[in-house]
């Protein structure tokens, strides 16, 4: 309600200034001759449709009272200023007595506002990349997690699948900071592990023996890495690669990646309802690219969504956890189209390259996959990006 009361006091501030009707940020900045980025934030969240979904981008009082007096310096008449200044002040008072200072009180209307990522998320984000970035000692450019679908060819009620899974430009602050990846599990809709029986590796030449991590070499900037593995009690294999130097003297780029074959049901089966496919975010990276590539002829039409859980508990969860540990909602992922000439992006040099090596290496036909893209920046550790949907029912 004080957000609500606040946004009609400006808006009534701005309508209320003699001649024509500021509908620009820039017309309101030149007209009361404030700072740019403060006319649009006011005209901004002044003109919101709801004021929740914009309550970040709205000034200090400090800088909401340099605009009211301004509009008041050039007509706006008292009653109008004094109403804004006075629903300003009941706003502080809120804020203050729920939270107790601004940021936090920020923080709190960040996770009542629905719809995609606010922009609170995306600035808070960003601001712990760095820090975090030396508490653990190393960053990476860009996370990449890519799952390919399509419907076994014995058991046509069973889903076959590839998981790719690397980063990007991976530098190291600390000589003795390993970094750590963690194997893909199958899990279903209960939360229970299964272990996959038809798995093999992408890149299998020389045998498992010689390619413990699954790396797919001709993607690595470093092909024979030093590779430790060890197995965590609820089944997941941890992978710890070490390498030399420090920064600049060692950025590496990793890829690696396996298919199952019928590990998966393609149909809703009892208490399974959903697909989901997840990125776990270990390491600080400026961004994430979540692909899913959906071979056409699977699924006439689905509808995926994506959002961010915490992995705070550390627990294998069911699908009706998910939301226990629901830190944000995403955006829709966008269809780029069809096969691997849509993948490019400069967050993933020879992306392409890279996708047309894996279907020749399981011998799936590339131009035939739908392709959906999650992008995160910045995206906050430790955490998991889910991908799902709703598996349809067996006809």
């Amino acid at each position: 309600m004080a957000l609500t009361t606040l946004q009609r006091a400006l808006l009534d501030v701005i309508g209320r200034l003699p001649g024509p009707y500021l509908r620009r940020p820039s017309e309101l900045q030149t007209r009361l001759g404030v700072h740019r980025k403060l006319a649009w934030q006011v005209h901004k969240f002044a003109h919101a449709r709801y004021p929740l979904e914009e309550a970040a981008n709205l000034p200090t009082v400090t800088g909401v009272t340099r605009v009211i007096d301004a509009a008041r310096r050039e007509g706006t008449p008292d009653d109008a200023a004094r109403a804004a200044e006075a629903a300003l002040q009941n706003l502080e008072r809120v804020a203050k007595r729920y939270a107790g200072a601004r940021a936090d009180f920020d923080s709190m209307l960040a996770g009542l506002a629905t719809g995609q990522t606010s922009q609170i998320d995306f600035n808070h984000r960003r601001a712990a990349f760095k820090p975090n970035s030396h508490i653990w000692g190393l960053q990476g450019r860009t996370t990449l997690s890519v799952f390919g679908l399509q419907s076994n060819r014995e058991d046509p009620a069973l889903t076959d699948f590839f998981s790719i899974g690397g980063i990007i430009d991976l530098r190291r602050f600390r000589s003795n900071v390993p970094w750590m990846m963690m194997d893909a599990r199958v899990r279903d809709d209960q939360g229970e592990v299964r272990q996959p029986h038809g798995r093999r590796l992408i890149d299998e030449e020389g045998g498992a023996s010689s390619n413990p991590a699954g790396l797919i070499r001709p993607f690595c900037t470093v092909p024979a890495l030093n590779v430790t593995q060890a197995r965590s009690e609820r089944g997941r294999t941890v992978l710890e690669i070490q390498a030399d130097g420090v920064g600049n003297e060692t950025v590496l780029t990793t890829m690696r990646g396996h298919v199952c074959e019928g590990e998966l049901p393609r149909y809703a089966v009892g208490d399974d309802r959903t697909g989901h496919f997840a990125a776990n975010i270990r390491t600080p990276a400026e961004v994430l690219i979540l692909d899913l590539l959906v071979h056409e002829d699977l699924y006439e039409h689905i509808e995926p969504t994506a959002r961010v859980l915490s992995d705070h508990r550390g627990a294998d969860r069911a699908s009706r956890d998910l939301d226990r540990d629901l830190l944000c909602e995403l955006e829709p992922p966008e269809y780029l189209g069809m096969g691997p000439s849509v993948l490019h992006t400069p967050d993933v040099p020879r992306y392409a390259e890279l996708a047309r090596y894996v279907f020749d290496r399981v011998g799936w036909e590339s131009r035939r996959f739908k392709v959906f893209r999650t992008r995160l920046a910045y995206p906050v550790m430790p955490s998991s990006a889910v991908v799902q949907f709703e598996l349809p029912e067996r006809a």
